[in-house]
């Protein structure tokens, strides 16, 4: 028996099954000698046996469909309505999937990803990516154009950068008097919140010294989001004698201090004395970030109480370098 499929230009050979009609409950016959048709098509594609089956009802001609095995393609539309799950996924055009999709190879897709279910996958390769549910890729995700994410993203390994960084800051310094010369408190510390952009290897912490320098011991903290400390200058001696006034000084950290960004961080300096002078954020520059002061044992480091606002003339200008 030679039959045609759609999509191939040869027959398809193969078996023809039917099954005898049997009488209704009234004990009439259908006019149809057959209940079921059935029909298994083998062909060769690109040197690759292909098998298909069909079964066709009373009512007329029914669908061929593909069995899938090793090496097997589909020219056509797949669609699924459970989980789809394999080692390895190859679409040169759309994939839309309405389900949970879990592949543990690479999915690579010649357009357009689709997915409103959970994706768990290993890694994809796609022109454009649109989950309107949770992605979650354990490898790399690349994307050729387009990334449409209709939820919130988090990263937690951060965003790297082709070129690093100079430095970050909370603001930006226009001059060497900007800000309120702040006169300092011993056991005080004085925070602002810095901004990351993007990932950040920290070696000093940089601020704007008052219009008096010298004398007293200065030391420098960096905190996580939550109050956390990460890394802090030198605490010998109390810390290192203030800068220059004016100027910006330069504490360097014991040790190196990777950030990742998006996040923010917060800043804390310290000064043993109330001689020198301290550049601090007015209250016009409110909306910028967080600033405040909290209580600490000089030349102790432990974690703080971030402030959650910004309190005039106790926020440093800081650079994080």
């Amino acid at each position: 028996m030679a039959t045609t499929i759609k999509g191939h230009h040869t027959g398809v050979w193969g078996v023809y099954l039917a099954v005898a009609q049997l009488p209704n409950t009234s004990g009439a016959t259908e006019q149809s000698p057959f209940v079921r048709k059935g029909h298994i098509g083998i062909t060769i594609i690109s040197g690759t046996p292909a098998v298909y089956i069909c079964t066709t009802p009373t009512e007329g001609a029914g669908v061929w469909a593909q069995v899938m095995h090793t090496g097997s393609s589909v020219t056509g539309g797949l669609t699924l309505s459970g989980t789809l799950s394999a080692e390895q996924v190859t679409s040169t055009d759309d994939a839309t999937v309405t389900d949970d999709l879990a592949i543990t190879g690479l999915l690579t897709v010649g357009e357009t990803l689709g997915v409103t279910g959970a994706s768990t996958l290993a890694a994809v390769a796609c022109t454009t990516l649109d989950p309107s549910g949770l992605l979650a890729a354990a490898a790399a995700v690349t994307v050729g154009t387009t990334l449409g994410v209709t939820g919130a993203t988090t990263t937690t390994g951060g965003i790297a950068q082709a070129v690093a960084m100079p430095g970050v800051h909370n603001i930006q310094i226009t001059g060497a008097t900007n800000g309120t010369d702040k006169t300092p408190a011993d056991g005080t510390q004085w925070v602002t919140s810095v901004f990351v952009p993007a990932n950040f290897t920290c070696t000093n912490i940089e601020f704007l010294v008052g219009s008096v320098g010298g004398t007293d011991r200065v030391y420098g903290v960096i905190y996580d989001a939550a109050g956390t400390v990460l890394k802090n200058s030198d605490l010998t001696s109390d810390g290192i004698v203030c800068g220059t006034a004016a100027q910006i000084m330069q504490l360097p950290l014991t040790a190196t201090q990777a950030l990742t960004g998006p996040a923010t961080y917060y800043v804390g300096i310290s000064a043993k004395g109330t001689t020198c002078r301290i550049r601090t954020l007015p209250v016009y520059l409110g909306g910028s970030c967080f600033a405040g002061d909290v209580a600490q044992t000089h030349a102790t480091v432990a974690a703080i109480t971030p402030p959650p606002s910004f309190t005039a003339d106790e926020g440093p200008y800081i650079i994080l370098t």
